[in-house]
Order: C-alpha cells, then sequence, then structure tokens
C-alpha cells in the first residue's frame, strides 16, 4: 500500500479535484474550467476550506472542502423549489452574502453559529486497500480542522442509499433523496443530509459537530494564527516565524501579549508564561483560535503547505475527531438506508 499524507490544498491542486468529482460542483467536462475558477477564487480569498490526501509523488488522491452560508441560502437549497445539486447552486449565487467571506464567518462564528455545507472526493480507480486509507485519512481531518467552529447546520450531498445510510446511523437527517430530483440527476442518487445543533445528541456522533461554542474572547487574525499554527500545525517557533514573516522577537512579543489576553479573560494563571501557557488555555477551548485563516496563507505558499502536512497522528486527535473518524469506518459495514426520514 502507498503512503499517502494531508496537506492544504494549493493552486495546482484544483483541477485535479475538480476532475476527481464533478458532480459535487454541478458540471461536465465542458464547464471543469468554470469550477476550477469559482473555486480558486474561493480559496484565495478565505472564503472556502480545503485539504487534500496526496501520494509520494504529491499528487491529490482525495480532496475534503467546506464552506459557510447564509440563513437565507440554506432554507433555499432545503426548499422544494430548488431541485438541482448544490454545488450547482453555489456555484450561481456566489456572493459574500451567501458563501460568506472571513468577515462573515468571524461574526458567525462569535455570534450565533454558522452553516456549513461539505464536499469530498476521491480516485475511484485505487486498490481497495489504499482506498480504505485515504479515507480514513480524509475523515479524520475533517473533526481535526472543524472541531472548534460554533456551528449550527451541516449540509451535505452523497450519492447512493448505502453512503446515505452511513450518515442516517450518525444522526443525519435526510431531507431530499433521488426521486425529489428530475432526471438526470436521479441517476447520480443524491441524497441531501443535513443536521442540526439542538436537534442532535449522544450518542449520535453527528453530536461531535457542535461541541464548538462560541468564543468566550476574541482574538485578532494575527494571535489567532500563530495559534493555530502552533496548536493545530504542530509547528516551532522558528518555523512560525517562516509562515508569518516575523523576528524572533516579534513572534516572542506576540506570545507575551496572548499571554497577558488569555490571562486577563480566564482562571488561568500560568497563560502568562509564554507559548507554553497559552497552548494550555487554547487546548481547553480550541474555539478561541478559530476561524481558520492559516490554509488561505498556505494556499498562497504551495511550498510551505507542501512542507507542513496536517499531523493527522493519533496522539495529535481529540477523542470527538477520533470518535467521528471511527463512526465513517464502522458505518459501512452492514447497514441499509433510511427513505425519506
Amino acid at each position: 500500500m502507498m503512503p499517502y499524507r494531508m496537506r492544504f490544498t494549493v493552486p495546482e491542486d484544483v483541477p485535479m479535484c475538480v476532475a476527481m468529482e464533478p458532480t459535487h460542483f454541478g458540471c461536465s467536462d465542458a464547464n471543469q474550467e468554470e469550477a476550477c475558477r469559482w473555486l480558486g477564487t474561493l480559496l484565495a480569498k478565505g472564503r472556502a476550506l480545503s485539504a487534500v490526501v496526496v501520494n509520494e509523488q504529491d499528487e491529490p488522491v482525495a480532496f475534503g472542502l467546506t464552506l459557510f452560508i447564509s440563513d437565507e441560502f440554506r432554507q433555499f437549497l432545503l426548499s422544494e423549489h430548488n431541485q438541482q445539486l448544490i454545488g450547482q447552486r453555489l456555484r450561481q449565487f456566489c456572493t459574500p452574502r451567501t458563501i460568506l467571506a472571513l468577515l462573515g464567518i468571524e461574526r458567525g462564528h462569535r455570534g450565533e453559529g454558522l452553516n456549513m455545507v461539505g464536499f469530498y472526493g476521491w480516485r475511484e480507480e485505487l486498490p481497495e486497500a489504499d482506498l480504505a486509507a485515504v479515507r480514513s485519512l480524509l475523515y479524520a481531518s475533517f473533526p481535526y480542522l472543524h472541531a472548534g467552529y460554533h456551528l449550527k447546520s451541516f449540509l451535505k450531498e452523497v450519492y447512493g442509499a448505502q453512503e446515505a445510510a452511513m450518515y442516517t446511523q450518525m444522526g443525519f437527517t435526510v431531507h431530499k433523496q433521488p426521486s425529489d430530483y428530475p432526471l438526470p440527476r436521479r441517476a447520480l442518487e443524491p441524497y441531501l443530509m443535513g443536521v442540526v445543533r439542538g436537534e442532535v445528541s449522544f450518542p449520535a456522533r453527528a453530536a461531535d459537530l457542535f461541541q464548538g461554542t462560541s468564543p468566550p474572547i476574541e482574538l485578532k487574525r494575527r494571535y489567532r494564527e500563530v495559534g493555530q499554527l502552533a496548536y493545530m500545525m504542530r509547528l516551532d517557533d522558528g518555523e512560525i516565524t517562516q509562515c508569518l514573516g516575523l523576528t524572533d522577537n516579534a513572534l516572542y512579543n506576540l506570545w507575551s501579549r496572548l499571554g497577558r489576553r488569555l490571562n486577563g479573560n480566564s482562571e488561568h494563571p500560568n497563560s502568562r508564561f509564554g507559548r507554553r501557557g497559552c497552548l494550555r488555555v487554547i487546548a481547553e477551548c480550541p474555539a478561541i483560535i478559530y476561524p481558520l485563516s492559516v490554509h488561505t496563507r498556505f494556499y498562497h505558499c504551495p511550498e510551505r503547505a507542501r512542507r507542513y502536512p496536517l499531523p493527522l497522528q493519533e496522539r495529535v486527535l481529540s477523542p470527538p475527531a477520533a470518535r467521528w473518524a471511527n463512526a465513517h469506518e464502522r458505518g459501512l459495514e452492514g447497514v441499509q438506508v433510511v427513505q425519506g426520514a
């Protein structure tokens, strides 16, 4: 089995991601170029979060991508008047008021919460053992990247009864099924599935999506990025200075100011002691360093994205993240779809 790893998406990956799963983006071979421009713009501006699984040659073999949308647009996607695939509707109505820009994402995260839409895909021609390894990385990356977001809903399309059954087992509701779509889309067997905060509880694994809460403290983007690189990416201070273009003294001062900020808004007296104390507070409340923005930096600097893959080893996965990944693996075994749940 070939070794795989996962990193943030860079511009060269976009055409391969679109080609892997064109139906997810509502496009055919004829207009894949348009879909590439659309996704590239969202990623470049930080309006989309995406990571890819790559092989030894650093070629993408799978991808995951999420967007945050407005309340109004979510209701439109769920309405009976919408009979198109999510990707096609998103491309038609791609504005900062429908697919949120970073400022809108920050406001939602600090306020009532965010509506998330998810996409993913992989190369179907992979050998069975490789496909299992790729999917395991893909599933593990989802909670790893999203566990700190303050979500109020999650929406995604899945294809085929077996996959729909897997998500039903995890606590998702089937909002639309193949009969709700016109021909020829029914041939794809699309199921529009979702989950809402307050309507799902443990032991359903979908409840893990809503552990993130509105952050108790508001941090400027630079402080959040330092926390994201140190806590999520496991980078040391030397690597952080390179990623952010800082001097050692500037980073030291950032850690000190961040520690004082956290210390003044928490019950953690040790938070003033630089990096270690800050990470202690962040570990207890990851929502502080959300929403993410370092993925946009890596998108614009592909060599760094390749140098620093996502540290998805089991030791850095939180219990909810591990449960989510394991639930996906178990969900493919012996399940039956629940129609119109």
